[in-house]
């Protein structure tokens, strides 16, 4: 179906989560909450249904349902709630088991939304062949939209705040294997996640004792999209707390944009097909010129090239800075923040002694916060480089004056390539093209052998190649053929 764009009276979009426990007999609940409020999105995992359950069975005045339900067995499944005021596609080649996709368009940027439950029971191939269905949405549809993953991915030993799974580095439990895997998902595609270990999602008495666990959660591509989140009181019995999302869709403030050449989207054919509507031929005879003029004119016929690359465009602040946030700063470093903006705010409007000096003084609490904030973040990732070398080494490599990356590489038909062996024979054709193949007809001046000896034997011991092979640094990367 044609998709239309979402007109938002506000700049925020409201959803509700939460995982129901079995939602067929909790379907009044969910209606009455989603009548007093104003959700646009309703999304449950572990629905529970079933083929044989219809659409009019757990139909919500207003919304429309997309489910997925589990094929064979009980229990599972998810479903999203799409208000009638929301035009959405469900994305069909989308596959992957107790998990669903829609496309929604906003007046500014496009949403791929995607509802996730992991299964306890999920076995380690099971749980990769999940992880490889949710991949390639993200590498499908990265282009132009903005992918939200929300659900319960079950991952109790994961503790967000730190990034890290909580286990022995060389345990080979599949528990803990699956929950490493999920995380590198989660860093691989840049996601972000919007609760940290502080936001409880699930509690629950065994024996007397109360379990508390972070197991739902957002996960977002661009982090500047979350607003915030709000528990709220979960379905009937289920264990699971209810949980408010705001999502901003769009700012009620003007910023500056500053703009980027993304020439990982500026592909060589469509660099070439500008190339060929350009008149290289110089205004006047190249030896007539003098080189600044000549210079001058061939980089005007350049920067129409580059004109038409695509470009990214950057928030900033109003004094034109980009706008970034430190890995340090948490909410209570941002509420300290917004405390010194108000009162410098307030010291604009009312320039007094009694304002500046409050001002004066929020901006030392800032600062001093902000120092605390930092030494305790490195302290942290200096003391976990051991259990978590990416944390480490990122926050060094965010601080080198000089960055350099290596953008995607293309193949002759100008398709992304993904694996390693193909990026590598592509890396390889392009060096040896570099190179002179010499004549057939060049013929070199035979040499004279200076010794007579010869290797007619080659034997390895065992033991050289078992020392050998033990010395070998894991952590280093392997080639195409997975060997270090």
């Amino acid at each position: 179906m044609e998709l239309s764009q979402l007109q938002m009276n506000s700049h925020s979009l409201n959803i509700f989560y939460t995982n129901a426990n079995d939602l067929k007999n909790k379907i009044a609940e969910l209606s009455i909450v989603a009548s007093n409020s104003s959700y646009k999105l309703l999304c449950i995992t572990e629905t529970m249904f079933s083929d044989d359950i219809l659409d009019a069975e757990i139909n919500i005045p207003n919304f429309v349902p997309y489910r997925s339900d589990r094929k064979t067995g009980k229990g599972g499944g998810s479903c999203i709630y799409v208000h009638n005021s929301i035009n959405v596609d469900l994305i069909k080649d989308f596959n992957v088991p107790d998990c669903i996709a829609i496309k929604l368009i906003t007046d500014v940027v496009n949403i791929i939304l995607v509802v996730v439950y992991r299964s306890t029971s999920l076995s380690l191939d099971d749980c990769k062949t999940m992880i490889e269905g949710l991949s390639n949405l993200v590498k499908n549809y990265d282009k132009n939209n903005e992918i939200i993953f929300v659900g319960d991915f079950n991952l109790p030993d994961l503790l967000w705040d730190e990034g890290i799974v909580n286990c022995p580095n060389d345990s080979i439990d599949a528990k803990f294997v699956i929950q490493k895997l999920f995380l590198d998902f989660f860093l691989s595609h840049n996601l972000h996640w919007a609760l940290g270990d502080d936001f409880i999602t699930r509690r629950r008495k065994v024996l007397n004792t109360l379990q508390e666990s972070t197991l739902d959660n957002m996960l977002l591509s661009d982090k500047n999209m979350f607003n915030t989140a709000t528990s709220t009181a979960g379905l009937g019995k289920s264990d699971h707390v209810g949980i408010s999302f705001s999502i901003k869709i769009s700012n009620n403030i003007e910023f500056i944009t500053k703009e980027k050449v993304n020439w990982s989207m500026f592909s060589e054919e469509e660099i070439a097909c500008q190339g060929r509507k350009i008149n290289w031929n110089f205004s006047a005879p190249l030896a007539s010129m003098s080189i600044n003029n000549a210079w001058n004119e061939l980089e005007n016929k350049i920067s129409c090239i580059i004109a038409k690359a695509p470009v990214i465009c950057m928030k900033v602040t109003r004094n034109g800075a980009v706008k970034t946030k430190c890995p340090w700063e948490k909410s209570g470093l941002q509420k300290v923040r917004r405390e010194k903006e108000r009162a410098f705010a307030a010291f604009e409007n009312y320039p007094t002694s009694e304002n500046l000096n409050i001002a004066l003084s929020k901006e030392e609490e800032f600062s001093n916060k902000m120092q605390h904030s930092m030494m305790k973040f490195e302290t942290k990732i200096s003391k976990n480089i051991k259990r978590n070398q990416k944390a480490f080494y990122n926050y060094v490599n965010s601080k080198r004056k000089v960055k350099a990356s290596l953008s995607d590489i293309r193949g002759k038909d100008g398709e992304i390539l993904r694996s390693a062996e193909d990026i590598a024979n592509e890396l390889g054709n392009f060096f040896q093209s570099t190179f002179v193949s010499e004549s057939e007809s060049v013929t070199f001046p035979k040499t004279q052998n200076e010794t007579e000896t010869t290797i007619t034997d080659v034997r390895f011991d065992y033991a050289d190649v078992q020392k050998q092979l033990s010395n070998l640094n894991i952590w280093k990367s392997y080639g195409p053929d997975g060997i270090h």
